[in-house]
């Protein structure tokens, strides 16, 4: 699995970007707020209050940016497997909110285990993989990492 930290959007930021073998894409945010992390009327909140920024909206932003720069490279758009992660809330199990997984960070391992690969992206983006990583390196020079494969 490759990993990439603090990727430069056009929109923000990516917090991690995680490319698996066989082919899944994983766009992660973190966060590190406290407090009940609930759904509420279609929307993300703590304690049953809105946050200060739409995590939600910021997180699709960046979805399509990602989708973009990939379709730019390969020709297609892969499924981005999307999850705002946690640290320090207590997150509302099984939360999902317009497509994207909200998670405590305790999960994000076997949360990212249950996620399907991608056949297409495993035979035309897990081989350019390590080129991939002269185009990210414009946004934030030498962030990519190989990481050892879960379990």
């Amino acid at each position: 699995m490759y990993v990439y930290h603090d990727l430069k959007t056009d929109c923000g930021n990516i917090d991690h970007l995680a490319i698996r073998k066989d082919g899944a894409v994983f766009l992660i945010e973190t966060k590190s707020h406290f407090g009940k992390i609930i759904k509420q009327n279609g929307e993300l909140r703590r304690n049953g209050k809105s946050f200060e920024k739409n995590f939600i909206s910021q997180t699709h932003k960046n979805i399509f940016w990602l989708k973009d720069l990939l379709k730019t490279r390969l020709g297609y758009e892969p499924w981005i497997h999307a999850v705002i992660v946690f640290s320090n809330g207590h997150v509302e199990p099984h939360l999902k909110i317009k497509g994207v997984a909200v998670i405590n960070v305790s999960f994000l391992s076997e949360w990212m285990r249950r996620q399907p690969g991608n056949a297409k992206a495993a035979a035309t983006l897990w081989p350019e993989v390590e080129n991939l990583k002269n185009e990210l390196s414009s946004f934030a020079p030498n962030r990519l990492a190989r990481q050892p494969a879960l379990n």
